[in-house]
């Protein structure tokens, strides 16, 4: 209960990390893209700084065939 917004942003700005342990675990969902499409409907490119685009390639590629 102690965490509400404002704590949690000044926890988040505070410049150092902050441990916080839940009572129950929570899903964490991490999505990463290099393409995505803005609301405007125009195409947004972004550098592949990890390297998956090449294995996603990879695998499209090796599955249509």
């Amino acid at each position: 209960p102690e965490w509400d917004r404002t704590s949690i942003i000044e926890a988040m700005h505070a410049g150092k990390p902050t441990q916080v342990n839940l009572d129950r675990p929570i899903a964490v969902i991490l999505f990463y893209s290099t393409a995505i499409v803005d609301a405007d409907g125009s195409p947004l490119f972004y550098d592949d700084i990890y390297g998956h685009d090449e294995k996603l390639l990879r695998a499209l590629s090796a599955r249509s065939r």
